[in-house]
């Protein structure tokens, strides 16, 4: 194929919203990351459920410290060591 015609071939499937080949690389790469992350859970842990729940408990972790940083109008730091 001619490098014109693969041109013409690329800006069609753009212009009708499929993604190229660097949008695909990315989200394989995403896919590999959490894929990654799956396959390092020991066996008998919970696997897929625990994760999503020690993420979770993370992020509301996160979330409590901004809210209490936010309400206090001090380091959220050192709001819990005191």
């Amino acid at each position: 194929m001619s490098s014109r015609r693969a041109s013409v071939l690329c800006l069609t499937l753009a212009a009708q919203g499929l993604p190229t080949r660097a949008q695909l690389g990315e989200e394989w790469a995403a896919v590999a990351a959490h894929t990654q992350r799956l396959a390092k859970l020991p066996e008998g842990t919970g696997g897929l459920l625990s994760l999503t729940a020690a993420g979770l408990a993370a992020r509301l972790k996160v979330w409590a410290l901004l809210v209490l940083q936010r309400s206090l109008g001090t380091d959220a730091s050192q709001a819990l060591t005191q």
